[in-house]
């Protein structure tokens, strides 16, 4: 189940072995608008309920109150066609959103969900959560923020996230930031003076223009995963494009996450009504039948042409295939209004994850058996 510590049950996985659930547009729960908001609970809400993974839009709010101008990191849901960007007197780089009609609306505060996640891995200290930015407004002033805020709750160390295991990542909020704002981040890195800042990125292998995947780099210091958001407010659609995305991702390498979108956020229209739909019986089977597709798929590619052989192989020298039992899967399941009972139905995905790979081990290895690779 669940809940606040259900990652004590995975401590040895790597993040790329385990499935959570993910939250978009994580802190959109303010908003007042049924077009706009995504979800219910704050940050620590979220995280009580089963979520590790928040994906994050945070921009400067401008406000104005007797004649006095404040402006606040805050998230926001607003195509980005739609903003109207206006520099801030005084503040050189700064800039502050704008809603443009009825399409758009702000969250809750930066400084807000900074605070709930460094409370919640402190007091869950077998529990990770990991930040995604994308899509920000003055990434230097959001770094900082995270640096400040975050303290010795916040991960610092360097190297591949995909090959941590979840114990590296235990007691610690993980930042990542998107790939693209990394020469906007350089400063804030620079100005660290070599101490520890916990500024990664987070890079999206998916190509738009072949549906395959880009290359794997080994060496990248933060996560990189295979998945492509749907903008579609039809659930149907939205679960062929999953399909197909996650059935493509079975080429990638076997250490890039995948990510599965089940969500149908569009500009206009209801999104609770729309997401309470996603979340019926049938469509429910539907969820978990399309994730399933994902790593079956991957599993044929990796070991369908390759398994008589390599069955061989470990008959005679032992071992599970290839030294280590893993494949691509969809490891992160993003959805809108999150609660117990959605990441409940995605934290069941890794006993599906297990069956269908211990399907591969050899059952009476002979000979030295192979060390596992090691963990980055």
């Amino acid at each position: 189940m669940a809940g606040n510590d259900y990652l004590s049950n995975y401590q040895n996985l790597r993040l790329n072995e385990v499935v959570i659930p993910g939250s978009h547009d994580a802190g959109v729960y303010t908003a007042n608008k049924s077009n706009v908001q995504t979800q219910a609970l704050d940050i620590a809400g979220q995280a009580n309920a089963g979520c590790r993974f928040f994906d994050l839009r945070i921009a400067t709010y401008r406000s104005t109150v007797g004649g006095q101008t404040t402006y606040t990191n805050k998230a926001f849901h607003l195509d980005q066609s739609l903003v109207v960007d206006h520099k801030v007197k005084n503040t050189p780089g700064v800039t502050s959103y704008q809603n443009v009609g009825h399409a758009g609306g702000w969250g809750g505060g930066l400084d807000d969900m900074l605070d709930d996640a460094r409370t919640f891995v402190t007091t869950n200290p077998t529990e990770f959560l990991i930040l995604k930015f994308s899509k920000c407004a003055n990434w230097a002033s959001i770094a900082n923020a995270c640096i400040t805020r975050l303290g010795p709750a916040h991960y610092t160390d360097a190297g591949n996230l995909n090959n941590k295991t979840v114990r590296q990542l235990s007691g610690r909020v993980i930042t990542v930031f998107d790939e693209s704002a990394r020469p906007k981040l350089i400063p804030v890195i620079t100005a660290q003076g070599g101490r520890p800042h916990g500024i990664l990125f987070i890079k999206a292998l998916y190509d738009s223009d072949s549906g395959t995947s880009k290359t794997y780099d080994p060496n990248f210091w933060g996560i990189q995963y295979f998945g492509k958001f749907s903008s579609t407010d039809k659930v149907s659609k939205n679960t062929a494009k999953q399909g197909r995305t996650l059935v493509n991702g079975a080429a990638t390498h076997m250490d890039v996450l995948g990510m599965m979108y089940w969500t149908t956020t569009g500009l206009f229209g209801d999104i609770r009504q729309r997401n309470n739909t996603m979340w019926n019986q049938t469509n429910v089977a539907a969820l978990q039948q399309t994730w399933k597709s994902g790593l079956e798929a991957s599993i044929t590619q990796r070991f369908g042409n390759e398994k008589d052989s390599a069955m061989l192989l470990a008959q005679t020298h032992g071992g599970a295939l290839g030294g280590r039992l893993k494949s691509f899967m969809p490891n992160i399941v993003m959805m809108d209004f999150v609660d117990q009972q959605k990441c409940d139905i995605v934290e069941q995905l890794n006993a599906v994850a297990a069956t269908s790979l211990l399907q591969l081990m050899i059952p009476a290895p002979r000979g030295p058996q192979p060390h596992p690779d090691p963990i980055g």
